[in-house]
């Protein structure tokens, strides 16, 4: 900055460097019988404006809002056939809303302002895939790559060689974007695998078990902070998954040999048959 009653010269200088790394990672879970219909959902209702028109009397607008699900949505039909396999009728849906300020005007107000509708940003997946129990399936995925340039300068002095960088501004900034939607059945035929799974899943969580003890009772929970099984939960010996699965500590009976009759003795000089 040069000021016309003084000599004095002031130089601002700012070199930024930032750099962002942003993972989210959600994982739905949901059980279902075979041949029946099973959905979950996490996320958030907002209100939707999907209609204004004006009042003939008044004249002011009158919007029809609905509650729209922002977030993930996960809906599966399994059918499991005798060797194992699971079809899965699968429809996901991952969607999230933009800045306000980055919306489309839908209408205007008595007052002149525009009203404003946020932009909906979603992928979809609906399809009908195969696989075996514990196998990971990709369903869909979608990777995207922006570019944004900012330039500013001071007019002719920018064109300035070496010293016009002084007076220039450039920033480029680049958006990656990469969302996978995997799935992997689990078939549970009976209540030992039921108890493995959900102590496999629970272990996943970090929360506070005994809070969860507290108000459920022991329901076999398990924590990442909880190595030694604090819920006590029902301990499952691979033993038991077999039809004649004996518990540890019993005394297992092997079958005897049939007992035959002692053969008589033959008199001496008899060839023996």
């Amino acid at each position: 900055m040069l000021s016309a009653s003084s000599n004095s010269v002031s130089m601002l200088l700012r070199a930024l460097q930032e750099s962002r790394r942003l993972e989210v990672l959600s994982r739905p879970q949901i059980m279902a019988l075979n041949n029946q219909e099973g959905s979950t959902f996490v996320g958030q209702l907002v209100p939707f404006i999907t209609r204004s028109t004006p009042n003939p009397l008044t004249g002011q607008l009158v919007n029809e809002v609905e509650q729209l699900e922002v977030g993930l949505s996960l809906l599966v039909r399994p059918r499991i056939s005798p060797d194992g396999l699971v079809v899965m009728e699968i429809n996901a849906t991952n969607n999230r809303l933009r800045p306000l300020s980055e919306g489309i005007p839908i209408a205007v107000s008595p007052t002149g302002i525009p009203i404003l509708q946020p932009i909906q940003d979603a992928i979809h997946a609906r399809t009908v895939v195969s696989a075996m129990s514990g196998q990971t399936v990709v369903l869909s995925g979608l990777i995207t790559k922006e570019e944004n340039a900012l330039h500013r300068r001071v007019p002719i002095l920018a064109d300035i060689p070496l010293l016009g960088d002084l007076f220039r501004y450039d920033s480029v900034s680049t958006r990656r974007r990469e969302l996978l939607i995997i799935m992997t059945p689990h078939v549970v035929k009976n209540r030992f695998e039921s108890e493995m799974l959900k102590q496999v899943e629970s272990a996943r969580m970090n929360w506070c078990l005994s809070d969860v003890v507290a108000l459920h009772g022991p329901a076999g929970l398990r924590s990442q902070s909880d190595k030694a099984g604090a819920a006590e939960a029902e301990t499952v010996f691979p033993d038991q998954l077999a039809p004649d699965a004996f518990m540890p500590g019993e005394q297992q009976a092997y079958p005897q040999p049939p007992e035959y009759a002692p053969t008589p003795a033959l008199p001496d000089g008899l060839p023996l048959p």
